[in-house]
């Protein structure tokens, strides 16, 4: 998966699904990379500096940590 998106809202990212500290958080206007899923609950994202972080998703559209639609956020 190499998908190119940009942020339409702000999103705070965790280093890893098992580790939930704060990578990095993506701003409103980056333009980032999906680079991994696990097809199930987890997103990773690639920022244009390297930065990697990652994302819960449930039900396939709802943005975990902020509850929001995945279409209000990318």
């Amino acid at each position: 998966m190499d998908h190119p998106v940009t942020a339409l809202a702000d999103l705070p990212l965790q280093i890893s699904p098992s580790d939930d500290t704060l990578s990095y958080t993506m701003k409103t206007g980056d333009e980032v990379r999906l680079t991994w899923t696990d097809d199930e609950r987890w997103i990773c994202v690639e920022n244009e500096d390297g930065l990697e972080g990652w994302f819960e998703v449930e039900g396939f559209l709802t943005i975990k940590v902020l509850d929001r639609p995945a279409y209000e956020v990318f």
